[in-house]
């Protein structure tokens, strides 16, 4: 599971970082460099009590099952590099990530961002080796997102949320086992939109 988790969030939360920089600028996207790692797991928590979680300067707040691990990347972007932040926990066989990683430039053209999108779930879902089952556009109150929920052979499911805020890209993820009938299916619905639907925006710490 660990190896997957690695391939579908880097998927999604690094080449969607990497590819804002040249579709701001009207050409093509490009790849964040194959030499990139994402972090390891955490610690598994195994029946944790749900925590509001607000890391300081994040502007958001989540619910987690336990206290997560931080890990700060460093994204190739442009001629530099952004930093995105991850707060991960690993609790029951399940994997639940948030994020945040601060551009130097708003973006607020539609279309930009739908390519943008776009581009972050061809590629999460190709290097997961995945099969996207669902997407949608959503919205963080007037913010523009997009949820996906991809299968992930011998991983499980995956959802994940993406939202634009000014100069910010949220995301939140979460990866659990595929449930065996119907009760169980419906068990992981309910986990995951616990997780996912309590995700907000902290006005007071909200990005300029």
């Amino acid at each position: 599971m660990n190896k997957s988790l690695s391939r579908v969030f880097l998927g999604f939360a690094i080449f969607a970082c990497a590819s804002l920089n040249p579709l701001a600028q009207g050409q093509p996207a490009v790849d964040a460099p194959a030499q990139f790692v994402s972090p390891a797991v955490g610690t598994t928590q195994a029946d944790k009590p749900w925590e509001k979680f607000s890391p300081e300067g994040g502007g958001f707040t989540v619910l987690m099952p336990g206290t997560p691990t931080v890990t700060d990347q460093e994204v190739p972007f442009g001629d530099g590099k952004l930093v995105n932040h991850l707060y991960m926990v690993q609790a029951n066989s399940s994997v639940y990530i948030a994020s945040y990683a601060e551009f130097p430039m708003a973006v607020t053209d539609p279309a930009v961002i739908k390519a943008m999108l776009d581009n972050a779930r061809d590629k999460g879902v190709a290097a997961a080796n995945g099969e996207l089952r669902s997407e949608k556009e959503i919205k963080l109150g007037e913010n523009p997102g997009r949820e996906w929920l991809v299968s992930i052979p011998g991983a499980g499911i995956a959802r994940a949320r993406a939202y634009w805020v000014k100069q910010r890209l949220y995301q939140a993820f979460l990866l659990m086992p595929e449930g065996k009938g119907a009760e169980e299916e419906a068990a992981r619905e309910a986990v995951m939109s616990k997780f996912l639907n309590s995700f907000a925006l902290i006005s007071t710490d909200a990005p300029r």
